[in-house]
């Protein structure tokens, strides 16, 4: 079991910021996003050598001030866990990677992401 990693990392709902907002600001925090937990992982987990081989599951938490309901949460993390697929060098599809979901309420502009990896017996 590798320790869970913090990212202060605002995420948003995609699906209800992508009605008000420019392309532009849209791509730049979706690169934000995955270049933060790129390098978050690289630092607390360092560099996968090969390609991750055994079964595990991966919770990705949300903090922020406000929760959203399922399908948006998930949505918000979309790319934390494209990221986090890429670390391991698996697609995020790949049936070695079950992704659970979860949040929690944080204080007034507190935004953060935790990433918990179990392997599976």
């Amino acid at each position: 079991m590798l320790l869970p990693i913090c990212i202060p990392l605002k995420t948003v709902s995609e699906g209800n910021a992508s009605q008000r907002e420019h392309w532009s600001v849209k791509h730049r925090r979706h690169k934000a996003q995955s270049t933060e937990t790129t390098l978050a992982l690289r630092c607390a987990w360092g560099p996968m050598v090969g390609t991750w081989t055994t079964p595990c599951t991966i919770t990705l938490t949300r903090i922020a001030p406000r929760v959203l309901d399922g399908d948006n949460l998930q949505g918000a993390l979309k790319y934390v866990r494209d990221a986090v697929a890429r670390w391991l060098r698996l697609d995020d599809a790949d049936p070695l990677l079950i992704w659970a979901y979860a949040q929690r309420p944080g204080g007034v502009r507190t935004y953060a992401v935790i990433i918990h990896l179990e392997e599976d017996p």
